[in-house]
């Protein structure tokens, strides 16, 4: 025939000898991928962003290169440390939240903005807010004294101003006292104790 070479895509027939062999090319290809901290691809890891190529081989037993155009998402999870009095209430980076009342560390899986799963921690402290109670005696005559006990909590604070757990009190009249007690920074919430003065009648017992 008259062909002098023949154009068949994949490669060029030319004749030689009276026969046709046909010469092949190398093939190229690309495609791109996004992933979650790592990708495989024909038994290689990749865990950074970036453009990576293989040579592989065709059907036909030709090199061909390809071109992976990589994109790897690294989720960033939120470790958060916190104390609170009775109770906490995690706003968590969904938008979500979870009310806790002991201590413990608290998981939560979620799906980021790009689709990665993502676990944040929560360790968590709880302390109880104390329960304070006073003892002492609360009815006395005028000219007498009474001590006050605060119990129950580590520091407490009096409307006299003393910060000691039990305070020695004389009034002239019927007064009302208060004290706060703290305890790991929890605050209960103020005690009142009265002292009733009486007036000492003469001739009386």
């Amino acid at each position: 025939g008259g062909f002098a070479g023949l154009d068949r895509g994949l490669g060029l027939f030319r004749r030689s000898h009276h026969a046709w062999r046909r010469i092949l090319h190398p093939a190229t290809n690309a495609f791109s991928a996004e992933a979650c901290n790592s990708y495989i691809w024909n038994g290689t890891t990749y865990t950074e962003s970036g453009d990576y190529t293989q040579v592989l081989q065709t059907v036909h037993g030709c090199d061909s290169m390809v071109t992976l155009h990589l994109t790897i998402y690294k989720p960033m999870p939120v470790a958060i440390t916190a104390e609170s009095c009775d109770t906490y209430t995690w706003e968590r980076v969904d938008g979500t939240t979870q009310t806790y009342t002991r201590s413990d560390d608290y998981t939560y899986a979620h799906v980021d903005a790009n689709g990665c799963e993502q676990v944040d921690t929560l360790h968590l402290t709880i302390f109880n807010t104390p329960e304070v109670t006073v003892s002492g005696r609360t009815n006395i005559v005028v000219g007498n004294n009474t001590t006050l006990t605060a119990e129950g909590a580590q520091t407490y604070e009096w409307s006299t101003n003393d910060i000691t757990a039990a305070i020695t009190v004389a009034p002239t009249e019927t007064t009302t006292y208060t004290v706060v007690g703290t305890s790991n920074g929890c605050s209960a919430e103020p005690v009142e104790v009265t002292v009733i003065v009486n007036e000492c009648i003469p001739g009386t017992s």
